[in-house]
């Protein structure tokens, strides 16, 4: 690529013999920050911005192509094909300035997400660097949108969020115009995870029929019906993936919703492996209506008011709420790991008794990590 024909693209012809004096060729130009750029004579803060959203743009819609002999052992080329793609671009906002003067930790990371047709090309690098060149207009977008939010951030595409669902808690950030893109892009800025109860709700139209599950339907009911009589019951739906397990249980549950009954879900998720009480945690959460925007003290009441018509002591409470990482004396408990375990699955089982529920259902499915 050539630079000088690059910045008169650009309308910044008038930095041409600046970036040549500076030796800035292009295997240099992806390389450039803020502060390059204002060393060698963009003092203009427009023009900065500018250059910068460009060469953002350079790291997925410029390769290198070197070419190289082969060598004894070395994998077979492999031609590039087109693939869908979900890509995240990732920008580390002033990194150059800031790696100076705080702990890599503390850096933050402005994400562009994009869903779409995309070509993958011949392996870059070796060893460990080793990866596969992807061009086209995903990666682009992607590269383009990371720069509408401000630090610690992520915007997605429209592609990405008919994707997601209802997973997410999303701002439409509205049409925006990028560069290098002939008509309006929208655009979501993402608040964070929703208050869905499950992956199946959140992904997919419990409007659906159900079709060819008549059977397993009415061994449900049969087990339902020998519950209320008093003969206590257990179900476990066992299967691979996607063919219907969630599903089916929500077929019993619209079949029961007039009838009494408590319905207790516990969700399973591979991210929290290290965490046994995970599924719990998040059941007292839901329970007690916690909200994005609670304060911490907002948190506490509501778990309180859910926990009032049980028979908790003030041990308890202050137990389940150390569980919530919400502020508690259960350090003054004077208790071992284990026995403070013990004490809050203890705590923990009386709320559903308390309320007089004639039965419990609880949602799990084998063959996949629980929702």
């Amino acid at each position: 690529m050539e630079v000088a024909a690059w910045l008169r693209d650009l309308g910044l012809e008038r930095y041409v013999s600046a970036f040549r004096d500076n030796d800035i060729d292009a295997e240099v130009l992806p390389k450039l920050t803020a502060e390059d750029l204002l060393s060698i004579g963009v003092t203009s803060v427009g023009h900065r911005r500018k250059l910068l959203e460009a060469i953002a743009g350079l790291g997925t819609a410029v390769q290198a192509a070197v070419v190289t002999a082969p060598t004894p052992g070395a994998p077979a080329q492999v031609d590039a094909e087109r693939r869908q793609l979900t890509v995240m671009f990732c920008d580390l906002v002033g990194s150059t300035a800031l790696s100076t003067r705080h702990d890599p930790e503390d850096l933050r990371v402005r994400l562009g997400i994009a869903t779409g047709l995309a070509v993958v090309g011949d392996l870059i690098g070796e060893g460990a660097a080793q990866e596969r060149g992807v061009v086209g207009e995903t990666p682009n977008l992607a590269a383009r949108l990371q720069g509408l939010v401000s630090p610690g951030a992520l915007v997605i595409a429209e592609n990405t969020r008919r994707q997601i669902g209802a997973l997410f808690d999303l701002e439409d950030l509205g049409p925006q115009q990028l560069a290098g893109f002939a008509g309006p892009q929208c655009a979501w800025r993402v608040l964070g995870e929703s208050g869905a109860v499950s992956r199946f709700e959140a992904l997919r139209s419990q409007a659906t029929p159900l079709v060819g599950r008549e059977e397993e339907v009415e061994l449900l009911l049969r087990r339902w019906q020998q519950a209320n009589t008093g003969e206590g019951r257990v179900v476990l739906i066992s299967g691979e993936p996607g063919i219907g397990k969630s599903r089916l249980t929500v077929a019993l549950f619209e079949h029961i919703a007039d009838e009494p009954h408590t319905r207790l879900r516990y969700f399973c998720s591979p991210h929290h492996q290290d965490s046994a009480l995970y599924p719990f945690i998040a059941q007292l959460e839901r329970a007690a209506v916690f909200t994005r925007d609670d304060t911490v003290e907002a948190r506490l009441v509501k778990l309180q008011t859910l926990l009032a018509p049980g028979t908790q002591d003030d041990d308890d409470i202050a137990l389940l709420s150390e569980l919530l990482s919400l502020p508690s004396s259960a350090a003054d408990l004077n208790l071992s790991p284990q026995r403070k375990r013990e004490e809050v699955v203890r705590g923990a089982s009386r709320p559903a008794r308390s309320r007089g529920a004639a039965s419990a259902g609880v949602d799990g499915v084998r063959g996949r990590p629980l929702d």
